[in-house]
Formats: C-alpha cells, structure tokens, sequence
C-alpha cells in the first residue's frame, strides 16, 4: 500500500501568482475595482523535509489560505531552512524558542499530564488570555506568534528496540520535543535535539535509540516506521504539539487590521485541519505501519508512565519558577487548566 493512499491531503500550494486578465469593460456598467498594484510578497521558512506531505504540506495550504483571506495582497512563499534569516514568516513551533525563555513551552505542549489537548489549548490562548501573554513573551524575540498547527493526540516513542520499562530509558539516548528534553534527562536519559529531517537516519545509524514526534502520519512522512520497529505509547508529550507561525513585528504591525484579521483567521482554519488530518489518517497511517514494516504498537507501561508523569510536573513547576514571565504565564495556564471538566486529560 502507497503511503501517499493515506498521507494524501486537502490542498497544495496553488498557482496563485498566476496574471488575472481584466474583461472588457461596458461603458453603461458601474467602473471595476481597481486592480491591485501592488503585492506584498513574503518569505517562510521551515525546517521541515522539503515535500509536499506531512508539515511542508500544511506551510503551503497556510500560504495559499493567507493569499486567499487577503484576496492576494499577501503572497507568502516557502523558503526552506537555508533562507531562515531572510525569511519574514516561520513555520515552526514555540518550542523552537525554549533556549530563550522556557515558558515558550506553554505555547507548544508541556509534557506528562499537564499537556493540553489541541482543542483546550486553542481554547487558553483564544478566550482565556493566553494570546495576549504569548504576545507579550513573543514580543521579546521581535515577532507575532499565531497557532497554525497541530501533530495530533497521543504521539508514541520511535524505537529499535521495545521500551518496556525505565530501566529501557535510562542511560540510552532519545530525541522529544520542548521541556521533554528535561523530562528525559530526569529519567536518566541521555537527550538529543534532532531536526525532523534528520530522523530516520539518526535511528538507522544509532545516533538516537528513539525519538518522539507527532502522529502517525508524520512519522511516515520522516520515514521513521522502516528503521523503527517499536512505537510505544502515548509519550512524553501525550497531548501532542501544537505548530506555529512566527511573523516578524515589524511587518505585523505593518499589516492593516483587516490583513491581520484575515492571516489569523487563515492561521487558525489550518489548525483545527490539521487535527482532523492527524486524527483521520492514524488508523490507516498504523495498519500501513504493521503490514509494510512490522511494526509492534504497545502501550506505556504503568510504572514508566507515571515516573514521565512525576518528573513532567517537576520539570513544568521549575519552569514556572524560573522567571516573572514564566511565573505569570504558568498561573494563566494552570488556572484555565483548573476549570476543565474531571477526565479531560491527554493520556489515552
């Protein structure tokens, strides 16, 4: 079975620069609008495999949906990783920040049981106050943050070898993402930051013993499942991890309300699309994974699954810790966390 059977998504970047032809025009009609003279053309860069499935699919769907919300007064165009500098957008996640400031992790997924899920943590940042402390913590690296995406519930470890229990963690080395780098170090791993292209190649030649990240379908994408045939879970990162896209502030700023108005509403049409992606394509994404490459699908093992939970809430409580910032942005989240019904949690 082609993986494209169940990796086949709901747009790509279409031909949008494409020249439109005025008609012409009846002098007895009311006069045309004017036709707009000018562009704003912007770079994105991402970090993903340059393809056209998995995260750079959903970069070019974003910069399709901005062209079209903002009827082609914007036109953003992928510059890949190599342009970074250059490039006014990213597509990326808070993550990418933590080394500035931890509470970015707040943003993206916090480990163990005080993971969000996707909807609850649109929820935070949309009608609980928590766009407003992103902007504020964002502000700090010179850009506008805006939820873009989302990896899906329940991500397992990728492994060579079985995970059955911590002893199987400890002193081996293993990729996560955000403060799941601390978590592993808490258990006695050795952590390892990893790009997404990098993946594959890092479990085939052992540099990584496993690596967590995103769904299923992600994991095909990266080519994981046919160098790891042991996928343990949900992780480190239970609730999954939320993509974002980063828009220098000086070009945001630069936008009228109606254009801002318009790429946060593109922004977030493509987050709640890529849930139901991850979600729609696990099931096929899985049986692909056991036929094609044998995969064996287990569950966490309750011990290990509770010593991630222990030392997730002490890694979150330092971070919350360990600055006013972090402080104030840790009691927003743990309050909205607070009012979620009983059962309203990550772990599958």
């Amino acid at each position: 079975m082609d993986r494209r059977d169940f990796l086949r998504t709901t747009g790509s970047l279409a031909a949008a620069a494409a020249a439109v032809t005025p008609a012409v025009a009846n002098q007895n009609a009311p006069a045309a609008p004017a036709v707009i003279s000018s562009v704003k053309e912007l770079g994105m860069a991402f970090d993903w495999p340059d393809n056209d499935q998995g995260l750079a699919d959903s970069a070019r769907r974003l910069a399709q949906r901005i062209f079209d919300a903002t009827e082609g007064r914007i036109r953003v165009v992928p510059r890949f990783a190599n342009d970074a500098a250059s490039a006014e957008l990213r597509h990326g996640m808070a993550h990418d920040h933590v080394a500035h400031n931890p509470a970015f992790a707040y943003f993206a997924g916090l480990p163990g049981e005080a993971g969000l899920l996707a909807s609850d943590i649109e929820t935070w940042i949309n009608m609980a106050g928590g766009q407003a402390l992103w902007d504020e913590l964002a502000s700090e690296r010179g850009v506008k943050s805006l939820l873009s995406g989302h990896s899906g519930h329940a991500p397992s470890l990728w492994s060579a070898a079985p995970i059955e229990k911590i002893q199987d963690v400890q002193g081996k080395r293993f990729a996560s993402l955000g403060l799941g780098a601390e978590v592993l170090r808490g258990l006695g791993a050795e952590p390892v930051e990893l790009k997404s292209k990098n993946a594959a190649a890092a479990l085939a030649d052992g540099r990584v013993d496993g690596l967590e990240w995103g769904s299923t379908m992600h994991a095909h994408v990266l080519g994981v499942p046919a160098v790891a045939k042991h996928a343990t879970g949900p992780f480190i990162n239970s609730a999954g991890t939320a993509q974002a896209i980063d828009i220098k502030l000086e070009i945001w700023t630069s936008f009228c309300k109606a254009d801002q108005a318009a790429i946060a509403a593109a922004a977030s049409d493509e987050f709640r699309l890529t849930q139901s992606e991850a979600r729609f394509n696990e099931a096929m994404a899985r049986k692909v994974a056991i036929t094609r490459h044998g995969t064996t699908f287990t569950t966490l093992n309750v011990d290990l699954a509770s010593a991630i939970n222990s030392v997730s809430e002490a890694v979150v409580a330092h971070v919350a810790g360990s600055n006013r910032t972090a402080g104030k942005i840790n009691a927003s989240y743990m309050a909205f966390r607070a009012l979620l019904p009983a059962g309203n949690a990550p772990i599958a």
